[in-house]
């Protein structure tokens, strides 16, 4: 049996946390990973993007550059991809920001198409953030991860690759002294550290300088609230 997909959404400050595993996703803070916040809750009864467009769960989460007002995000799931708006975040009030809802990554997101990515993601973070319409952000596909540059015009996405595709062991070296060849959720942190997630193991990582700050272990033993409520083995 599949492992179910499992990805997070994060306010801007990094620090709550909404991870999905499947169709069920908890709230925890970054600093507290042993104390959930929110019990384990159906992810379509609750979030309304995901009843309109017919999701039931998602590969990644990408923080669009805003710097203040309503959090917002690109959610990918297969080959596509929608956008929204969380308003009320403690409560959850979320609004899709596309006429049509969802669309295909590959008529979107232009550059991962290019880059070999139009299939899905399995894992997205926002790298550098120019102004509230441009940013740039690393996405994770199988062995591969590749750098695009994207910018807002309404809704419309002018993106463009930046680097890569690339292996992930390549091109963040401490990943591959982990072990992780490929990579299936990041969480960010308050400081420049990344946890980085494969399988049943986390390794937080230095970006500064790609190296090893703890790990890699198992999930249950760092996220305890994540095994505690079975999202983890």
């Amino acid at each position: 049996m599949a492992d179910p997909k499992r990805t997070a959404f994060q306010l801007r400050d990094n620090d709550l946390t909404w991870f999905l595993s499947g169709h069920r996703y908890v709230r925890f803070k970054i600093a507290e990973p042993g104390n959930r916040e929110v019990d384990p809750t159906n992810l379509p009864q609750n979030w309304a993007t995901f009843r309109t467009v017919g999701w039931i769960e998602a590969d990644a989460f990408l923080s669009e550059c805003t710097e203040n007002g309503p959090e917002k995000a690109f959610v990918f799931n297969g080959d596509q991809v929608m956008s929204i708006q969380v308003a009320e975040a403690e409560y959850w009030n979320d609004t899709l920001l596309w006429p049509m809802g969802s669309d295909t990554i590959a008529n979107k997101w232009k550059a991962l198409d290019i880059a070999g990515f139009a299939g899905g993601v399995d894992a997205a973070f926002l790298s550098r953030r120019h102004n509230a319409t441009t940013g740039e952000a690393w996405f994770f596909c199988g062995y591969h991860c590749v750098l695009i540059k994207y910018r807002k015009d309404g809704d419309e996405l002018k993106t463009f690759v930046r680097e890569g595709p690339v292996i992930i062991a390549t091109k963040f070296p401490a990943l591959g002294e982990a072990g992780f060849d490929s990579v299936d959720c990041v969480l960010n942190t308050t400081t420049s550290n990344k946890w980085f997630f494969k399988g049943t193991k986390a390794v937080l990582i230095n970006m500064a300088n790609s190296t090893i700050v703890e790990g890699p272990f198992d999930v249950n033993n760092k996220f305890t609230c994540l095994h505690h409520e079975g999202f983890y083995p």
